[in-house]
Formats: structure tokens, C-alpha cells, sequence
């Protein structure tokens, strides 16, 4: 998870020591949007990561989705967008032709 600190940056003092105390590697060790979401899950699973309203109307009750939850989301439209034939990166297409053979 991002490592920000608690002190406030308030000039350029203030940023200047900020990123002289830690490297912005450590500070932000996830290197791609999906590792943000999976250090999410790791870390607080249950916790609300996003609230909806599906329909505006008034009486609605908000559609609350934790981190752990967010993930398999998210990991599944991926899936289901790979498991397409036609989305198939070439490799994987071949692959799959060569296991169908077999």
C-alpha cells in the first residue's frame, strides 16, 4: 500500500523533505492499477470500496461492494473479456488449437 506519511506538505520545504525521506519506490511499491486493487483486498478486504445507486429512485438502498469483492469483479470481467476467442492474444490461440489436438 502507498506509503504517504502523515505530515502535511504545506510548501516546497515541505516537498522537498518529503521526497528526500523515502524513495517514491517504497512509497508506491504497486506498479500497475490491478496491484493497487489486489494490495486493497489484502489489506482490508471487507471494507467498503465503492458505493452505487443503481436505479436514482428515491427509496433505493446503496449497493455496497468491499475491496475483496471489487477484485473478483474485476478479475472476472478481464477473464471473460480473455476468454473470447476472437480477444485471444495470438499465443493463446495457438496454444488452445494445439491442446484441442492432442
Amino acid at each position: 500500500m502507498a506509503n504517504l506519511g502523515n505530515e502535511l506538505i504545506r510548501d516546497a520545504n515541505d516537498l522537498k523533505r518529503f521526497e528526500a525521506e523515502v524513495s517514491l519506490e517504497e512509497r508506491l511499491p504497486e506498479r500497475s492499477i490491478l496491484d493497487v486493487f489486489i494490495a486493497s483486498a489484502n489489506h482490508r478486504p471487507e471494507d467498503i470500496a465503492i458505493t452505487m445507486l443503481m436505479t436514482s429512485a428515491e427509496d433505493e438502498q446503496p449497493r455496497q461492494v468491499g475491496y475483496a469483492q471489487l477484485l473478483g469483479l474485476i478479475r472476472r470481467a478481464a477473464n471473460s473479456r480473455l476468454c473470447s476467442a476472437n480477444q485471444l492474444p495470438f499465443a493463446a490461440r495457438q496454444h488452445r488449437r494445439v491442446a484441442q489436438s492432442i
